[in-house]
């Protein structure tokens, strides 16, 4: 099959590699998409504890091909995406719960191989069908779930005031979740991209409680230039739109 596989840190070659082999426990997923995380960025400069030889990507989704001998509860051509991470279940921090802090905690694109290639053998307790989802829309279930997993940690209480850092893919997402939950005001701020202009400056205006603005286009003189967009309730569904 065809994957991208780095060899070190910055070196790279998208080339044939031999198809993986499935343990009875595990699938084999043919990839419809992956999508590209700042955490694959990280990855190229060699941090986040790569190990090479690696085939990267995290945020996958395709369709089972091949299933292991004691796999229950999933079917072929059956359209899936994969939780990327994998606790051993077996230390202090798995036994009560807290599997993110796993001593031993791998992932698929990070420590073993992910879905920058035709096909991922991956755990079949690992996965999840994702029914009438598009693949571009698929690749954001793992994105979303870590936004999720950031309003759990944060436990807002409705009507809070709140300032997001960030506006990728996931800031985005964090920023709907934090209006669907109840905040009283949002302003979500991002550094200006590499080719960016510095807007014209604008007053900063005060949203009411029950309206997200990130103020549109108001240019903060900093060594980091800072821009704030405005994200306000769209009429439908609930989801933000532009202003």
């Amino acid at each position: 099959m065809k994957a991208i596989v780095y060899d070190a840190p910055r070196q790279f070659k998208y080339r044939d590699v031999p198809e993986p082999q499935i343990e009875a426990d595990e699938v084999l997923v043919r990839i419809d998409a992956c999508g590209l995380c700042g955490t694959d960025l990280h990855i190229h400069e060699g941090e986040f504890a790569p190990r090479f030889p690696l085939i990267p990507g995290h945020e996958f989704t395709g369709e089972i091909v091949t299933l292991g001998g004691a796999v229950n509860g999933l079917k072929e051509r059956q359209r899936v995406v994969g939780n990327s991470n994998e606790s051993c279940g077996k230390c202090f921090y798995c036994m009560r719960g807290d599997f993110l802090l796993c001593l031993n905690l791998r992932a698929y694109g990070v420590t073993q191989d992910g879905g920058f290639a035709q096909y991922l053998r991956i755990k079949a307790d690992r996965i999840f069908p994702i029914g009438h989802l598009s693949p571009r829309e698929a690749v954001m279930v793992e994105p979303t779930a870590c936004a999720v997993h950031g309003m759990e940690v944060l436990a807002m209480k409705p009507g809070s005031d709140v300032l997001l850092f960030g506006a990728g893919p996931t800031g985005q997402v964090l920023a709907q979740l934090l209006k669907l939950n109840g905040a009283g005001r949002l302003v979500v701020a991002a550094p200006a991209g590499p080719a960016a202009r510095p807007p014209a400056r604008r007053p900063f205006r005060r949203a009411p409680r029950g309206r997200f603005w990130q103020v549109s286009h108001t240019y903060v003189p900093r060594p980091a230039a800072t821009i704030f967009t405005t994200v306000v309730p769209h009429r439908e569904h609930g989801c933000p739109a532009r202003r």
